[in-house]
C-alpha cells in the first residue's frame, strides 16, 4: 500500500499510543502477552488498521471518544480528523 508522508506520520502515531497503551495497561505484572498488528489495505482509499491484545482488555468504563488521556485523544484525532477515519472497540475476548 502507499501513503503520503502526513498519512504515514499519522498512522504511526496511532500505532504507537494504542501499542504502548495496551503494553502498559493490558498485561499483569507477572505475566506476559501479545498484542498484534494488522493493516490491510481495503480498497484504493481506506485502510483496515487492526491493533488487539490476549489478556484482560480495556475496561468498559473507558470511552475512547471521550478520554482525558493526551495520548488517546491524539489517537482519536488523528484517526477522524487527519485521515478521515473511524474507530471502533471490541471487547469481547480482549481488546
Amino acid at each position: 500500500m502507499s501513503l503520503d508522508m502526513d498519512q504515514g506520520i499519522a498512522i504511526g502515531m496511532v500505532i504507537a499510543e494504542l501499542i504502548s497503551n495496551a503494553i502498559k495497561h493490558a498485561f499483569s505484572p507477572d505475566r506476559g502477552g501479545n498484542v498484534s498488528l494488522t493493516l490491510s489495505e481495503l480498497d484504493a482509499e481506506n485502510v483496515k488498521l487492526i491493533i488487539k491484545d490476549d489478556e484482560k482488555g480495556m475496561p468498559p468504563e473507558i470511552d475512547i471518544m471521550n478520554s482525558a488521556s493526551l495520548g488517546l485523544q491524539l489517537a482519536v484525532s488523528a484517526v477522524s480528523l487527519e485521515l478521515g477515519g473511524s474507530i471502533k472497540i471490541d471487547r469481547d475476548n480482549s481488546t
